[in-house]
């Protein structure tokens, strides 16, 4: 029986080729569980870093720089447990699989918080919707080509 294109299998076009079919799709938990905590983690050191502030004595527009010192902690911190407790959902292993997901995560988190300037200065909901996700999807790409390498290297599959 012929799949999708005609292929003699059944793997999906935008599948890794060579995936068992229980690993596939699982791109989504990365994206949701790293944009969900990371969301959560960033409103957290926004709050403490705000107070914290407010309690010294600082006012109005001087605020401003520990609460974002506060988001950026928060946000690292968030994408990276985020990374993890994903992997983790996925039954994989973390190995050669927590780093790549950690790293794109962050750039998606660097990326992110651009897009959400962008989207204020040009009050385009679109654009503020993909920086919120974006970290997410900076882990999901991360995973993909970790577990992409790991289907390549090793000749039982992924673990």
């Amino acid at each position: 029986m012929s799949g999708a294109g005609g292929r003699e299998d059944d793997t999906p076009a935008a599948a890794v080729v060579g995936t068992p079919v229980a690993m596939r799709g699982r791109w989504i938990v990365p994206l949701a569980v790293v944009s969900a905590i990371c969301g959560m983690c960033m409103l957290l050191g926004v709050a403490a870093a705000g107070g914290i502030a407010s309690m010294a004595g600082l006012r109005d527009v001087q605020v401003l720089a520990p609460a974002f010192a506060g988001l950026m902690l928060g946000g690292v911190a968030g994408v990276w447990l985020g990374a993890r407790i994903a992997i983790r959902l996925t039954g994989g292993d973390p190995q050669g699989r927590l780093v790549p997901t950690g790293i794109y995560g962050t750039i998606g988190l660097v990326l992110g918080l651009g897009l959400l300037i962008l989207a204020v200065r040009v009050a385009v909901i679109v654009v503020a919707g993909l920086g919120l996700i974006a970290p997410g999807i900076g882990a999901a790409f991360g995973d993909r080509l970790a577990l992409a390498r790991k289907l390549r290297d090793s000749p039982q599959g992924p673990r």
